[in-house]
């Protein structure tokens, strides 16, 4: 790219003064215009040819002429499925931006439509509506303290869906944080309250044996029997201590209980935590105590690692379940941007990580190795919280949209992995 544009530019110079035509500023800056966009294409041109169908490598560099134009380069551009990715380029002219007497007239590039690339833009679906909670079970009663902390531009909350779980009779069980509420939705998408009690559910998970379990933000672990309908609890003194505020939990293929303890923890703050409950509530062990904001939570294919999202560090988490708190290491597995950041997450047989970006609208698919394969759009609101598989072949993503408490389905490829109600 240097060459060509140093080429052009002689020769484009040489003319001008050939011609005896004098060489002023506004033609130095036509002809910089037109040999950077004749390199470039020439460029674009050579990637094309080259590497249709295999793996490139290629730096763009648009060169400095005579301290005119800034070294600029866009970052290096991978060819992946048969597509290259190409960024958008044009050329601005910043003199205007610079206060008057001390303007130098230099074009810059600038990187529209994404920048730097990494991956391929993944493919986009639109979630549509499946059901939404009827007027009749709206909140009408005095607001309660968990709703009164929400942001006054959510308005008055008639309900916060969370934590959907699917029975073994094809029924969706999801929680109203707030109000301490428990709602089935049978296969004719009717709502049932099957149960209300002094509480803020946040987490829900089903045992194998058909019993519910709670990650309650003000209680601890809690359980409730389906038929009874009476919550009771069932760990909630970790190390002799109360737990700071719980959200999520899963169960392991041994029917140990994984769940997170974030409290009120944030970047400045980063003393969330995630604990193992043995399968009879005795033992509590803490696995890491060192996070900002840990939410929902899946065990990886194998079962050997957990997958944590960190929502108020916008990532996914990854670390050993086995092994003892100090020796394990933690990794950074996916960095998301905008939002909030990660809420409920869910795995399908082939390992692909499903991530709810909250306050984001969008719910994102990852592969086993973290690239990004969809991306898909709420069809109600921007307050998406948690996801689950269900269908009878496990083929349909539900999402919940806490704001509109509304149920969204978005049929996918691969079915999801079977929780440890099913197996």
């Amino acid at each position: 790219m240097r060459i060509i544009c140093f080429l052009l530019h002689a020769t484009f110079r040489a003319i001008v003064s050939a011609g005896g035509l004098s060489w002023t500023r506004e033609r130095h800056h036509r002809v910089v215009d037109v040999s950077t966009h004749i390199a470039t294409g020439c460029g674009l041109l050579a990637v094309a040819v080259r590497g249709f169908r295999a793996r490139i490598t290629r730096r763009f560099i648009i060169c400095a002429l005579h301290g005119d134009i800034e070294i600029a380069a866009i970052a290096d551009c991978w060819h992946r499925r048969s597509t290259v990715p190409m960024i958008g380029m044009k050329l601005t002219d910043q003199s205007n931006s610079i206060p008057s007497g001390r303007r130098t007239h230099r074009p810059r590039l600038a990187v529209i439509g994404g920048s730097n690339r990494m991956y391929a833009p993944p493919r986009e679906v639109r979630a549509e509506l499946y059901t939404a909670l009827p007027d009749a079970l709206h909140w009408k009663g005095p607001p309660s303290l968990w709703a009164r902390t929400r942001p006054a531009a959510m308005g008055p909350v008639h309900s916060f869906l969370e934590g959907p779980a699917f029975d073994r009779e094809g029924q969706l069980w999801c929680v109203d944080i707030p109000h301490g509420r428990i709602f089935r939705i049978d296969r004719d998408r009717c709502w049932t309250l099957a149960a209300q009690y002094d509480g803020e559910p946040n987490g829900l998970k089903i045992h194998r044996d058909g019993r519910i379990f709670l990650a309650d933000r003000e209680h601890g672990i809690m359980v409730m029997d389906p038929v009874e309908r009476v919550v009771r609890p069932f760990a909630t003194r970790p190390n002799f201590e109360r737990f700071r505020g719980l959200n999520d939990l899963f169960f392991g293929p041994d029917g140990s209980l994984y769940v997170t303890d974030p409290g009120r923890s944030h970047l400045g703050d980063p003393t969330g935590r995630v604990f193992r409950a043995s399968p009879d509530g005795a033992i509590l062990e803490l696995l890491v105590d060192n996070v900002p904001t840990p939410n929902g939570l899946v065990l990886d294919q194998a079962g050997t690692h957990l997958l944590l999202g960190v929502t108020r560090g916008n990532a996914v988490w990854r670390f050993p379940v086995a092994g003892g708190y100090t020796s394990r290491q933690i990794e950074l597995f996916i960095q998301l941007s905008g939002g909030l950041g990660p809420d409920g997450m869910a795995l399908d047989e082939a390992g692909n990580l499903i991530v709810v970006h909250a306050r984001n609208g969008i719910v994102w698919q990852f592969s086993p190795n973290g690239e990004p394969l969809l991306r898909i759009r709420s069809c109600t609101g921007m307050y998406v919280t948690n996801v689950a598989y269900g269908g009878p072949d496990r083929r349909t993503l539900f999402i919940l949209e806490a704001h509109t408490g509304s149920v969204m389905q978005v049929p996918m490829d691969v079915p999801g992995r079977a929780m440890y109600s099913h197996a």
